[in-house]
């Protein structure tokens, strides 16, 4: 017998068995949920001894599915897991560095143990990490994946020479470990800090949020100074973790800036690099203190911005289902968007498409410009659930001629607008010049 994970709580059951006429009649089969055997009646039109049958669970986790054929007594079992992970906070917590002994070489790839580590659970499913590339003596890319699969056509971090550049991103586990691919001529030193980690149990999920500005200090308190932190008011209850973005600006120095839970000691990790007025961004998963306030360090003065995108809340029935990475849109191979223009984003693939909770569900997706001609942002417009209500974002700064990458969470219509629902909005090229686009579907949340 086989029952096959689809989405995020479904299974797919098959199995041959036979019964005293050799055809199958009638089975019961019990899910494991409490929901009681369901009767499945073989078709006459249609004789066969495989069964075929489907189940949707109520919450996320393991089962054991037992199917009984009524004419024989015979009885298969088989353990099943749902696809879905729930997000458990562990950290931050800095598990490799390969500045403490030799960097990756050119076109190689590490493999990164992260279960058992530093707290993480010996049963981890995915990760979420922030990957950093620095020391780097070429340009090139960074690309994490499962180890022992084919490496996707997907990145991401980019960088340049001389450049320390990280990205938040998520990556299935195997074996406990994960595997990134140093796609460079040179070498490169790779940093990798765990924020969480996702299992089969369930844990919290993201709500349908949208980007709200909770700090400019541009506009207030003035910008953070060199080796002080600041606390920032995220939540009115302390059971959630915080989506953010992150993004710094102006700084008077080469920097790194820390986010970390209002009651926990500063981590040895590291959530932004930045150098002399510069504007960068990433995405971070933050847990709360019981009061829902982080705290940031910068290490040297700059002004920070943070945009919640949304917050993990206590969830039995919704998770992370981790894809094979998939690139569904690259304007190389058609031409750049124009100065203020949109283009729609294709944030969802066929087999997303397919779960029939995807009209509720939100992909993980990294955005990468290349190619600028000016300075400028990327921003995401959606019509969030369908309610008129236009939704602008700002995700990702640039400059002219470099290549970077954000991880987001674009909010899209689920319900009213199909087309949105299919392409998950409108990304617009705010700036003066021309720019490229590159969009890669990690996963999603349903």
């Amino acid at each position: 017998m086989t029952a096959t994970p689809r989405y995020a709580l479904d299974v797919s059951l098959s199995a041959a068995l036979s019964d005293s006429t050799g055809v199958l009649q009638r089975v019961r089969v019990d899910y494991g949920d409490g929901s009681g055997p369901v009767v499945v009646q073989g078709d006459p039109e249609n004789p066969s001894n495989v069964l075929t049958a489907a189940h949707t669970y109520p919450a996320l986790g393991s089962y054991r599915i037992t199917v009984v054929v009524d004419a024989t007594g015979e009885v298969v079992t088989t353990p099943f897991v749902t696809a879905g992970l729930g997000f458990v906070p562990v950290g931050p917590t800095r598990v490799f560095d390969t500045r403490s002994g030799a960097p990756m070489a050119p076109s190689s790839t590490t493999r990164v143990r992260v279960a058992g580590i530093n707290g993480i659970p010996a049963d981890v499913a995915a990760v979420a990490v922030n990957l950093t590339a620095t020391d780097t003596a070429a340009g090139g890319f960074l690309t994490a994946y499962v180890p022992g699969t084919v490496r996707p056509p997907t990145s991401n971090v980019n960088f340049v020479r001389g450049q320390t550049a990280p990205n938040f991103t998520v990556v299935a586990v195997s074996g406990g470990q994960i595997e990134v691919f140093n796609g460079s001529p040179g070498t490169t030193a790779l940093v990798v800090d765990v924020l969480g980690v996702f299992t089969h149990a369930p844990g919290t999920a993201p709500n349908h949020g949208g980007l709200n500005r909770v700090l400019d200090t541009r506009n207030t308190g003035g910008p953070i100074a060199a080796g002080t932190s600041r606390s920032v008011k995220l939540a009115d209850r302390g059971d959630v973790q915080a989506v953010v973005n992150l993004t710094v600006t102006a700084g008077s120095g080469s920097g790194y800036l820390v986010a970390h839970a209002g009651d926990a000691p500063r981590p040895a990790t590291s959530n932004l690099n930045f150098g002399v007025n510069t504007t960068r961004s990433n995405l971070a998963i933050v847990r709360l203190a019981p009061d829902g306030t982080m705290r940031l360090h910068a290490s040297a003065t700059t002004h920070v911005l943070v945009d919640v995108v949304s917050l993990l809340e206590p969830s039995s029935s919704k998770g992370y289902v981790p894809i094979t990475p998939v690139r569904t849109l690259d304007t190389r191979t058609d031409k750049a968007i124009p100065p203020g223009g949109e283009i729609q984003a294709y944030t969802f693939t066929d087999e997303m498409l397919e779960d029939p909770l995807s009209r509720h569900s939100i992909p993980l997706v990294t955005y990468t410009v290349t190619g600028p001609t000016s300075d400028g942002w990327l921003r995401h417009r959606s019509d969030v659930g369908g309610s008129g209500q236009w939704y602008n974002g700002a995700h990702l700064n640039f400059s002219p001629g470099e290549t970077i990458a954000n991880t987001v969470l674009p909010p899209h219509s689920h319900g009213s607008h199909p087309p949105f629902v299919l392409n998950s909005g409108l990304i617009t090229n705010a700036s003066g010049g021309t720019t490229h686009l590159v969009t890669d579907v990690l996963g999603y949340f349903a």
